[in-house]
């Protein structure tokens, strides 16, 4: 069992029909953004099946986005977010897609070719705006590893990959908020081709050469 909350942030949605789908695990915060609403906007949420279209316990909303304090397996379902300012009314629709495993499932891939140097994407940005002292870990499925190197906003770089990189690998984003300990959490698989890669022509010679010539010769 966890002994501090985590959050998890907008993991990249599947895209089915007109409803995005978020796959979270139980125990975790979610927050979930209603398209670009911010503190100033008119945002109100319900979930589909609710009487009076209210929101389940433990979920609210906070500065138009959606809180799961934490997210449980009950609250697997359909969010609809309506969004109201000087352009007029928007609705979007969310799919909550709840697991109970420790690291949340992932339906997004990323193919990198064998031998070849590349990066893994955190995506972990509602979770740095809120600009909060952090700490970034990665684990391979949902094993901790030492990563190479993670810039600023999470990315892992890895050195040339063989098919022993190929797995799941979570971005972890530990923050302090309001007193409290937390931990966002983002999955993303990655599969490596087996392509051949072929390397760019180099210049063998001359290198570094310099021929002296005189004028009008």
């Amino acid at each position: 069992m966890r002994n501090d909350w985590s959050l998890f942030a907008l993991s990249h949605p599947d895209h089915s029909g007109e409803t995005d789908t978020y796959h979270v695990s139980a125990g975790y915060l979610f927050l979930l953004r209603c398209l670009t609403a911010d503190a100033h906007t008119n945002v109100t949420w319900s979930r589909a099946g609710m009487h009076n279209l209210s929101l389940p316990s433990g979920v609210e909303v906070r500065n138009g986005s959606l809180w799961f304090l934490p997210v449980q397996t009950s609250h697997n379902g359909t969010y609809t977010c309506e969004k109201r300012d000087e352009t007029g009314l928007s609705k979007i629709t969310f799919g909550v897609s709840v697991s109970t495993g420790e690291c949340p499932d992932t339906p997004e891939t990323i193919s990198i070719t064998q031998e070849v140097r590349g990066s893994l994407p955190c995506k972990q940005t509602e979770i740095f705006r809120l600009n909060n002292t952090r700490t970034i870990r990665w684990m391979k499925d949902c094993h901790a590893v030492e990563p190479i190197l993670v810039d600023d906003i999470g990315n892992m770089r890895l050195p040339p990959v063989s098919e022993k990189d190929a797995g799941i690998y979570t971005c972890l984003v530990d923050i302090s908020l309001d007193g409290r300990k937390y931990t966002a959490a983002r999955s993303i698989q990655l599969t490596i081709n087996n392509d051949e890669f072929i390397k760019p022509p180099m210049m063998a010679y001359p290198q570094e050469e310099v021929i002296v010539v005189e004028v009008g010769k």
